[in-house]
């Protein structure tokens, strides 16, 4: 097994014993992109807001440190308030933040609750297998996407600013506010562009971590020859007990066949067993049905226990087709089988 290439594509049960382990396919960087992007939409957003309880809390501040007491309870009680309301301030970047980063892995991986990750494993501290690591070829996408994720963002920061040249040399001349808004306004585009390259980058990850994912748990023919043994059991013994549910099948249905009203035959493939209670049944009903060997048999049965064979070509076939063991005939069929069975009374003084 340990020569044969991992070919085959993970099964159902391999993929679920992956993600127990919480080996999933997901993108670091496509999260980070989506959170970067909401946390900027939500200052904007919310800038208002946040600067409107900034400022009361500052003025709150500067107009209580005249007359705040020394005392321990005092300070105590105004830190807890001023905490509290720094909570207030963040609150909506924060709560926007968790939600699509929780959104974001749910999308890729679903939920996944496993604390085999967490497990210490004395394999990882091996030093030869860490080095090994650290010059594999994964290794070397790690170095080459860090490269692009620089090179990107530092070019659309740079391009972002670069027409800003004058605004920033005359932002002198602004007031306090305008100064405020002008910045939040650069932070906001530089942070928006940074964060749309960071989410493409992120989704040519993403497919890369998936078809990573692909390839790790591939799986060898023999693997999967070995898997199928142990959860469907030892292809045998699965053979055996089916020849026995077979031979079951048989005698009971054979057994149904001594019970009959009439065999239908046509007169050597087909034969079909049907069985009329008229208290208990709405239409005849098929209790038996084979073809050669087996409709030989049916055959064999029926007259060793005094059941009429009747040869109809064309309702043997009709019945073999369309009706299967345990139903009743169809409509269109009822014609031709009470004409049968009016046949079969008579010759058994029954009617």
């Amino acid at each position: 097994m340990a020569t044969q290439e991992r070919t085959e594509a993970a099964t159902p049960r391999r993929r679920e014993q992956a993600r127990r382990r919480g080996q999933v396919a997901k993108s670091v960087e496509l999260t980070s992109a989506a959170v970067l992007i909401v946390a900027f939409v939500a200052l904007r957003v919310c800038s208002q807001y946040m600067y409107g309880r900034l400022g009361n809390l500052m003025a709150s501040a500067i107009s209580r440190s005249a007359t705040i007491s020394p005392s321990a309870n005092e300070l105590y009680t105004y830190l807890v308030e001023t905490g509290l309301n720094i909570l207030l301030i963040l609150a909506p970047v924060v709560l926007a933040v968790g939600v699509i980063g929780f959104a974001m892995t749910s999308v890729q991986v679903g939920f996944v609750l496993s604390g085999e990750p967490l497990v210490p494993n004395l394999a990882r501290l091996n030093p030869i297998a860490g080095l090994s690591r650290m010059v594999s070829a994964r290794a070397f996408v790690e170095l080459l996407k860090a490269i692009i994720k620089v090179v990107a963002v530092g070019y659309v920061g740079y391009k972002a600013i670069a027409g800003e040249y004058e605004n920033l040399f005359g932002m002198a001349d602004m007031s306090v506010g305008q100064m405020v808004v002008y910045v939040g306004r650069l932070t906001f585009n530089v942070g928006i562009r940074t964060g749309l390259v960071l989410l493409v980058l992120g989704i040519g990850d993403y497919a890369f971590q998936r078809y990573e994912f692909e390839k790790s748990i591939r799986m060898t023919k023999e693997e999967i020859k070995q898997e199928a043994k142990e959860y469907d059991g030892d292809p045998l013994i699965r053979s055996r007990i089916r020849a026995k549910q077979r031979q079951l099948s048989m005698s009971r249905m054979m057994q149904a066949v001594e019970k009959a009203d009439v065999v239908v035959t046509n007169p050597t493939h087909y034969a079909v067993a049907l069985a009329y209670d008229q208290a208990e049944m709405d239409a005849p009903t098929v209790v038996a049905k084979g073809k050669d060997l087996i409709a030989e048999r049916i055959k064999e049965v029926a007259r060793q226990h005094g059941v009429q064979v009747v040869e109809n070509k064309a309702l043997a076939q009709a019945l073999y087709k369309s009706v299967e063991i345990g139903q009743q005939i169809p409509v269109e069929l009822y014609k031709a089988v009470a004409e049968v069975l009016a046949y079969v009374y008579r010759l058994e003084n029954r009617l």
